[in-house]
């Protein structure tokens, strides 16, 4: 998991002082999955109860860190024995780690879905592709021009289930351009896969 090293020694803060002690802990644990499931407002850690006897600046640290660690995780769909190995090694108590472990066990596909969802990399889906061929006869300034017209035709879906279509024409040189572009980029996807795995 790619955790920065502030991140790892901002681990710190919850596994010792006053955030460590079970109550403010569970506290914290339980506003920050709200707020990151949008289930919360933001103001909810100032109004936990037990998160109000601890400084301020302690409750933003470990709240900071405990998204950080979250959203890496849910972001890398990390298994909870990997985060649980992450804060063990932070030297965090067992039972917090189990307590982190659990909500996270609970709410990893809502905190996934709301980190799809505010991605800038949403390009619609293409699920259809329709063409047909067309003949130009004649024109305008031309008695006889057997020219061949590709009408292409894409339908998209786009992030929220809405249906879009893409429609163009080419002649038969651009759609063997075209082809031979979507094969370039399926080889390179096949190998940047074939590099990470």
């Amino acid at each position: 998991m790619n955790v920065p090293e502030e991140v790892v020694r901002g681990i710190a803060t919850l596994a010792e002082g006053p955030l460590a002690a079970d109550a403010p802990f569970h506290g914290l644990v339980d506003c920050t999955f709200a707020i990151l499931t949008r289930e919360r407002p933001k103001e909810c850690l100032q109004e936990c109860k037990p998160l109000l006897t601890v400084d301020p600046i302690i409750v933003k640290q470990g709240h900071s860190v405990l998204v950080s660690i979250v959203l890496e995780a849910a972001k890398e769909n990390l298994d909870v024995s990997a985060l649980k190995g992450l804060l063990e090694d932070q030297a965090m108590k067992p039972a917090n780690v189990e307590y982190v472990c659990s909500r996270y066990e609970e709410r990893v596909m809502q905190i996934r879905g709301t980190l799809l969802s505010h991605s800038t990399f949403n390009f619609p889906h293409i699920v259809a592709l329709d063409w047909r061929l067309d003949f130009y006869i004649k024109s305008n300034s031309i008695e006889r021009a057997p020219c061949p017209v590709y009408f292409i035709r894409l339908t998209t879906l786009e992030t929220g289930g809405k249906t879009g279509f893409i429609e163009f024409t080419c002649s038969w040189e651009e759609l063997q351009d075209l082809l031979n572009k979507l094969k370039d980029a399926t080889k390179q996807v096949e190998r940047s896969a074939a590099a990470f795995s």
